[in-house]
């Protein structure tokens, strides 16, 4: 469970507490290789989360959480069900399923009607095979097995079980990681040759082999691909203390709780009429930018990782050892492994920054200090995640508390702000945004311009107004404040059908002041150059 996940779960009472109960908490990120411990790092500082760590445990204690709350909300969760039929009848969707198991004849079937269908469109989904939904990829050339087992005295005491641990092996990589009940699960790749044993000569629907359910004897046989490092700790398998996860050529990247959060904002707000069902679009957009780049990290990562090549693999290992020293490149993979990292900014269907341009006279200083903040500074853009965390004064329970979208202005540094509003008029301008918006905007926020160091942190210098998602992600970033921009964003980007403006919510940030500026000074680098050496 990584901290962005559970950054979404603690917005609902008492299930990140219960996760974490049995969850094993993770910090630590070890690479070893067969001789040595290329790095071992602390991450928590670089997951930029409340929760500075992860959560290690199996899937079926996740979901069990899950469903306990979900029963506490009286919503029905159905095991043992399979998808028989869809019919899509425009005004509603009915379903036909079977519950029980099937297999030994013990079920019965039933039919459901609903408004809407949320599926899972992976490579079995039912749902997406009726509706005639392609699932495009590629294979990947090489397979994986991992395994499930409990420790043995102690045999694994090398590996601290608050992390994650990376093998570079002879043959390929293995990773390695804690689970409840003394228990660890690893995963090897194997080259395709190496795979053939774990599967069968028959194809399933969509052309790919078969998984074998595997036997001991077999795996035993087979564990050596796990290199010499793995030789050390295979006395801690015994029969009847394993059990095989996978065997697969396709790499499974599951951003669930992610997807699911998207999609249930946006559909919470068509279902109570506030938005039209066009907002719905923006889930593929911004949830495939997200996977396709999880998708090829991962990728790259794994390429790297499973090189047989002997001289590939010491300049790997070294090339590793000496960029994990850099600090940014330390937080970055924190970040990464916290997925923290990713944001929708340069998505234009919901995320949109507007910057409203001074007067050059008398505020050309301002006017440029506005574009060099805009272009070059580490600030929060439309589209990134916002930590209501780094905000002093700002309630944890800001962003769970309701459900709709937050309004957060800060009032602005006052050498920055050009005809600022005062706070008291701040105040006034959200309580007027939270009447007009019906329902779409539920609380706000005002930053005092005396607090320097909390507009510092979001990279904000003049008076500037954040419009926060139910997702906690920045939708609309506005400087300074403008009521008829607020209005034509949830008018035309959230398809609020309660709101009526005049705005065609069409504007242009580029400055052209600020491209004559850097014009001049490239060409007066240029000049002196020529002059000074030629």
């Amino acid at each position: 469970m990584k901290p962005r996940s559970m950054e979404i779960l603690s917005s609902y009472e008492g299930v990140v507490e219960d996760i974490s109960k049995r969850g094993i908490p993770v910090t630590h990120f070890t690479a070893v290789d067969d001789k040595t411990t290329l790095v071992s790092v602390n991450l928590s500082a670089g997951f930029h989360s409340k929760f500075d760590y992860g959560s290690l445990q199996e899937q079926w204690y996740v979901e069990e959480c899950l469903t306990k709350f979900l029963t506490k909300k009286n919503v029905s969760v159905l095991r043992s069900t399979t998808l028989t039929n869809l019919v899509d009848c425009k005004t509603h969707v009915q379903i036909e399923i079977s519950r029980g198991d099937v297999h030994s004849k013990n079920f019965w079937n039933e039919t459901i009607v609903a408004k809407y269908v949320i599926a899972a469109d992976g490579a079995k989904s039912r749902i997406r095979k009726l509706l005639n939904l392609q699932f495009p990829g590629e294979m990947l050339q090489n397979g994986y097995v991992a395994v499930h087992f409990k420790e043995k005295e102690d045999s694994l005491r090398t590996f601290s079980r608050n992390g994650m641990v990376l093998l570079f092996l002879k043959e390929g990589s293995a990773f390695i990681t804690a689970l409840p009940e003394n228990s660890w699960i690893a995963a090897w790749d194997l080259t395709l040759e190496q795979e053939k044993p774990f599967l069968s000569s028959e194809n399933d629907a969509r052309g790919n082999p078969i998984q074998l359910k595997l036997r001991f004897d077999q795996y035993e046989n087979q564990r050596a691909f796990g290199g010499e490092c793995s030789l050390s700790f295979t006395d801690s398998w015994t029969r009847n203390e394993y059990r095989c996860i996978a065997s697969k050529s396709v790499l499974l990247i599951i951003l669930g709780i992610q997807d699911s959060m998207n999609i249930i904002w946006k559909l919470s707000q068509v279902i109570l009429n506030k938005c039209s069902r066009e907002i719905l679009n923006s889930y593929e957009a911004e949830r495939k930018h997200v996977g396709k780049a999880v998708v090829d990290l991962t990728t790259r990562v794994q390429n790297i990782s499973a090189v047989r090549n002997p001289l590939l693999q010491n300049f790997r290992n070294f090339a590793f050892s000496f960029v994990t020293k850099n600090d940014f490149i330390i937080d970055t993979i924190g970040q990464t492994v916290g997925e923290t990292i990713y944001s929708y900014k340069g998505l234009a269907e919901v995320s949109v920054e507007y910057f409203g341009k001074p007067p050059i006279f008398p505020y050309l200083l301002r006017r440029r200090a506005q574009n060099i903040n805009r272009i070059l500074s580490t600030r929060v853009r439309a589209g990134d995640r916002f930590r209501p965390d780094i905000v002093l004064g700002l309630s944890e329970t800001f962003f769970s508390a309701t459900a709709g979208f937050k309004i957060l202005i800060f009032v602005g540094l006052k050498k920055y702000s050009f005809k600022p509003l005062s706070e008291n008029e701040c105040t006034e301008f959200c309580k007027e945004a939270l009447e007009f918006s019906d329902g779409l905007v539920t609380d706000f926020f005002v930053v005092q311009s005396e607090r320097e160091l909390d507009h510092h942190r979001l990279g904000v210098l003049g008076q500037c107004l954040f419009l926060v998602r139910p997702d906690g992600y920045v939708g609309f970033r506005c400087e300074p404040l403008k009521k008829e921009l607020l209005k034509g964003y949830l008018k035309k980007r959230i398809f609020s059908k309660r709101i009526e403006t005049s705005s065609n919510f069409s504007f242009n940030n580029f400055d052209w002041l600020h491209a004559v500026f850097l014009s001049v000074l490239f060409c007066g680098i240029g000049i002196y150059i020529k002059r000074k050496f030629f």
